[in-house]
C-alpha cells in the first residue's frame, strides 16, 4: 500500500461547509522537543474570584443538600463552601472557601 501523506481529518475538511485548519506555526521550543507543547487552558473565575470545580457525590446526598439549601434560602453552593471551610478548619487551614463578606 503506497504511502498516505494527507492529515487523518482530510475527510473532514472535504465536506462542503468546513473550512481548511492550519496548524500554528512551530516555535522554538516545539522545534527542539521535536512535539508541541502543551498550552494550559485558563481557568474560568467569577467577578469575586470564585472558580469552579466538580465532585461526584452519591444522588441522595445532592437531594439533600439541595433541599438543605432551600429550607436555609441559600443556594446550594454556598453550603458546599461553608462544608470546604469546615474541614479546612479542622485541618488547622485558613477558611477560605467563602467570598469574604462586603
Amino acid at each position: 500500500m503506497a504511502a498516505d501523506n494527507t492529515p487523518r481529518n482530510a475527510r473532514f475538511l472535504k465536506r462542503p461547509g468546513t473550512a481548511a485548519i492550519e496548524a500554528p506555526a512551530p516555535t522554538q521550543a516545539t522545534r527542539e522537543a521535536g512535539r508541541p507543547i502543551k498550552q494550559r487552558r485558563q481557568r474560568r473565575q467569577l467577578s469575586d474570584g470564585r472558580v469552579p470545580v466538580q465532585a461526584y457525590i452519591m444522588p441522595e446526598g445532592l437531594r439533600e443538600l439541595k433541599r438543605l439549601a432551600l429550607d436555609e434560602d441559600r443556594p446550594y453552593t454556598d453550603l458546599i463552601a461553608e462544608a470546604v471551610d469546615d474541614v479546612l478548619a479542622k485541618y488547622g487551614r485558613p477558611q477560605v472557601a467563602r467570598p469574604a463578606p462586603e
